[in-house]
């Protein structure tokens, strides 16, 4: 199977997501708190464009915690086995 950038980033994202949604469930118990420890990064208030008819948002933020680091961990390993 042929490596390329795109499978790799798909990967990277898929362990993120999981991970982190694993994180975050399991951070309500006290033994795996410390699963849910971590950063937000974005733009916290979000731009807002109104021009009469419509409004448009302009936002983004990105919640990493320790789970979701091993989750792209996860995902590159992945990627070298294929």
């Amino acid at each position: 199977m042929k490596k390329n950038a795109g499978a790799l980033a798909l990967l990277m994202i898929a362990g993120m997501v999981i991970c982190g949604l694993l994180g975050e469930s399991l951070g309500q118990y006290p033994f795996w708190s410390w699963l849910s420890k971590g950063m937000e990064f974005g733009i916290p208030d979000p731009a807002v464009l109104d021009i009469g008819i419509a409004s448009l948002t302009f936002g983004f933020t990105l919640q990493i915690n320790v789970a979701s680091v091993g989750g792209i961990a996860l995902g590159i390993l992945v990627y070298k086995r294929m």
